[in-house]
C-alpha cells in the first residue's frame, strides 16, 4: 500500500539523490512505518552546482519523488494550472494521502475530498498568522481565504494530527481521529546536559560577552529578527557586550542593512547553517540565552531543541509558544520593548537563569524522540486501518 504526501517545501535535485534543508530521509521513515511506499509530491529545483554538504539526504528505500513546478510568485504563476493537474493525477492514483498544511497539501486535500479519497491531515502552523504577518497588502488580504480553507478540511478531515497541544486544535478543529504531536526530533536527554548548562550559568558574567541565539529561514518575514535586532540595540545601551547569534539559510543582506541602520552591525553575527543534530546542539551550548520573537508560529521545533540543551529562553505570545516557555517569558508578539525587559530578567539576576534551565530541561523531556515516535507511529497505523476499512467496505 503505498501514501501520497503533499506539502509546499523545495527539495533539490543532484544526479540521483534528492536534498532538503529540514526534510532528511528520516522524516519519511515515520510514514513508513505505516506504509510500505511513500510518494512525495512538492516542488523541486535542480542543484547540480550546489554545495549539498549543509543539506540533508532526502532519497531513500521505498521513498520516489514527483517534481511540481514553482508557481507561488506572480511570475510563475501561470504555472498554477499545470501544478493543479499533476496534483489532481497523484491523488487518484493514491492508496492514502498525506497533506501537511501548505497551498499544495490544500489542493490535494480538496482533490481527495473530490474522489473520497482517504486523507489525513497534518497542521503544522496557522496560515492566518502566517499570510497576515507575511509584510504585505497580498499577504493580509489572502489570509482569511487560507484560514476558512484550512479550518474547512480540517473540519473534513477524519485523521488530524497537530504539532500543538492546544492552539490549532482551537482555532482549525477537526471532527475525526485527531493527535497533538510536534515533529521535532530530540536525540536522548542526559542530566549531564543540563549539569553543564547549570555550571555554565553559574560562570556567566555581565561585564563579558553575553550570546543571545535565534534560528530561523533568514528569507522569513515573520520570525522577527527586527524585532531581535532593536531588543539588541536596547540591550547594548546598558550593556555594551551583548551579542546576536543567528543561525540560518537565505541571504542576510536585509537584516545586515537593517543592523546598520541600528547601529549594532558588530553586534550581529550571521553564522550561516549547521547540520541539523549534533552540530546545532553544540551551537547552542555556547549561547547565554535563546529567544523565539515570532510574529507567527505553530509550534518551534527550534525553541524545543533550545530547551533541550537547558536554555533560558524567551519567545513571543503567538502559536504554540505559550504552550511552551513561563509565562514570565512570553513576551507580547510585536513588542520588541517587552522582549527586552525579558532578556535583561535573565542578564540581571542568574538564580532565574538557572531556574529556567531547569524548568525548560523538563519541559522539552516531553518532546523526546521515544515518546513522540509511539504517538506518531500509533497515530499512522490507525490511520492505515481505516484506508484497508475503506477498501475492503468499497
Amino acid at each position: 500500500m503505498n501514501a501520497v504526501f503533499f506539502h509546499d517545501v523545495r527539495l533539490f535535485y543532484q544526479e540521483n539523490e534528492v536534498f532538503s534543508v529540514n526534510f532528511g530521509y528520516e522524516v519519511w521513515l515515520r510514514y513508513l512505518k505505516g506504509f510500505e511506499q511513500l510518494v512525495v509530491v512538492t516542488r523541486a529545483k535542480d542543484a547540480s552546482s550546489l554545495d549539498v554538504t549543509r543539506l540533508k539526504r532526502s532519497s531513500g528505500d521505498n521513498v520516489s519523488f514527483i517534481k511540481v513546478p514553482d508557481f507561488k510568485s506572480i511570475k510563475s504563476y501561470y504555472r498554477y494550472f499545470q501544478a493543479k493537474k499533476i496534483i489532481e493525477e497523484e491523488v487518484k492514483k493514491a492508496d492514502a494521502i498525506i497533506a501537511r498544511n501548505s497551498t499544495i497539501a490544500n489542493i490535494a486535500a480538496n482533490y481527495a475530498i473530490k474522489y473520497n479519497k482517504p486523507f489525513a491531515y497534518e497542521v503544522v502552523g496557522c496560515p492566518w498568522d502566517s499570510l497576515w504577518n507575511y509584510g504585505n497588502i497580498q499577504g493580509k488580504i489572502m489570509a482569511p481565504f487560507a484560514y476558512f480553507r484550512t479550518k474547512k478540511i480540517a473540519k473534513k478531515s477524519p485523521f488530524t494530527l497537530y504539532v500543538t497541544n492546544e492552539f490549532l486544535q482551537k482555532r482549525y478543529p477537526s471532527r475525526g481521529y485527531s493527535i497533538s504531536c510536534s515533529d521535532v526530533d530530540l536525540p536522548k536527554l542526559e542530566d549531564k546536559i543540563l549539569e553543564k548548562r547549570i555550571e555554565k550559568i553559574k560562570r556567566f558574567d555581565p561585564n563579558e560577552t553575553i550570546k543571545i541565539g535565534m534560528i530561523g529561514a533568514l528569507t522569513s518575514k515573520y520570525k522577527g529578527f527586527d524585532l531581535a535586532i532593536k531588543a539588541l540595540k536596547d540591550l547594548n545601551n546598558k550593556y555594551k557586550n551583548v551579542e546576536l547569534h543567528l543561525l540560518g539559510s537565505g541571504d542576510k543582506s536585509k537584516w545586515e542593512n537593517f543592523s546598520k541602520k541600528m547601529k549594532v552591525q558588530d553586534k550581529v553575527i550571521f553564522e550561516g547553517t549547521l547540520p541539523s543534530g549534533e552540530p546545532v546542539f553544540k551551537w547552542l551550548d555556547n549561547m547565554d540565552i535563546y529567544i523565539q520573537p515570532s510574529k507567527q508560529e505553530g509550534l518551534p521545533r527550534a525553541l524545543i531543541e533550545a530547551m533541550s540543551r537547558g536554555c533560558p529562553a524567551v519567545g513571543s505570545k503567538t502559536g504554540g509558544i505559550p504552550e511552551l516557555l513561563d509565562q514570565d517569558f512570553v513576551h507580547k508578539k510585536g513588542n520588541y520593548k517587552d522582549l527586552t525587559v525579558k532578556i535583561d530578567k535573565f542578564i540581571s539576576n542568574k538564580e532565574i537563569m538557572i531556574h529556567q534551565a531547569k524548568r525548560n530541561f523538563a519541559v522539552s523531556k516531553q518532546y523526546s524522540k521515544e515518546i513522540l515516535d509511539k504517538k506518531r507511529t500509533k497515530f499512522w497505523n490507525e490511520f492505515r486501518k481505516y484506508v484497508e476499512n475503506r477498501v475492503v467496505d468499497s
